[in-house]
């Protein structure tokens, strides 16, 4: 099995120092994301407290506008020119946050993975996030950020890390890979419906649940050690020895088990980014209240 590299989860503690230290060729950013329903506004959320020097990354805005799809993947050039807007150069060591009082990571994997995808590996995700960063004590800022340098960020795309429409229609028959989703157990089984009206709840055939929230302490809002995460796979019949596909509504929570996969050495698991919205959209082979696999 390969190894994650060590530095793929950091503490507040470790960043508070790094802050202390002058940050040097450490990017600090803001990957905070809300369902619409919330009412909630990640970008002003930003403004109003944030971790120091950090900067906001918009996953709706930087996103595949061409498509009737939520904050699916940009193009190469995009990505590059955004993350390039944010003072990323190709050697900083990137820390993602995001402020989901709830669980303490839930959008920031996003982001990671996204990172990852257009060929950046040095990237953590804040264990806690800014809930705990604030528990703590620690020093946030507010009003408008100090603005950063552009930078120039060489992006390459790793296909591998992603899958789409096609790549799932052609596993359901070949099942080579098993497809785990990050959903609620009631969206999953189709007896609660989906955020989004017009979607209805229900499943991909041949697919898995396993919950974002259960990568998470409840109690402590971190991610659980890699020797829980490993338990939560193997009662799920995953083999984490082989890489799986990972799901959820539109591509966000999926990337949660993408992360939780990769802190227990499995560094390949691909997200499907149209996920459930799209699948229940195009395909007929879906599994959802009238229909049961």
């Amino acid at each position: 099995m390969i190894r994650a590299t060590t530095s793929a989860l950091v503490s507040t503690s470790w960043l508070s120092a790094q802050l202390k230290d002058g940050l040097k060729n450490l990017r600090i950013l803001d990957a905070s994301w809300h369902m619409k329903q919330t009412g909630r506004n990640a970008r002003e959320e930003y403004l109003q407290k944030r971790i120091p020097t950090a900067g906001f990354f918009d996953i709706d805005a930087v996103a595949d506008k061409d498509v009737d799809l939520p904050h699916m993947l940009p193009d190469t050039h995009t990505f590059a020119r955004e993350i390039g807007k944010l003072g990323v150069l190709n050697n900083h060591h990137v820390v993602v946050y995001d402020n989901n009082e709830a669980a303490g990571i839930f959008s920031a994997t996003r982001l990671w993975w996204t990172l990852r995808v257009f060929g950046h590996d040095q990237v953590s995700v804040l264990d806690g996030g800014l809930p705990k960063w604030q528990r703590e004590g620690l020093l946030v800022e507010t009003g408008p950020p100090l603005a950063v340098k552009e930078q120039l960020f060489i992006a390459s795309f790793r296909s591998q890390l992603v899958c789409g429409f096609a790549d799932i229609q052609k596993n359901i028959d070949n099942q080579k890979n098993q497809v785990v989703d990050a959903r609620s157990p009631g969206r999953f089984e189709g007896t609660e419906p989906e955020p989004r009206a017009d979607i209805p709840s229900g499943h991909i055939p041949n697919s898995i649940n396993i919950h974002y929230q259960d990568c998470v302490d409840s109690s402590k809002k971190v991610m659980k050690t890699p020797e829980q995460l490993q338990n939560m796979f193997r009662s799920s019949g995953i083999d984490l020895s082989h890489p799986f596909i990972a799901t959820c509504g539109s591509g966000i929570t999926a990337s949660l088990l993408a992360f939780a996969a990769y802190t227990c050495g499995q560094q390949h698991v691909a997200v499907y980014d149209g996920s459930w919205t799209e699948w229940a959209q195009r395909s007929s082979k879906r599994t959802h209240n009238s229909l049961k696999d």
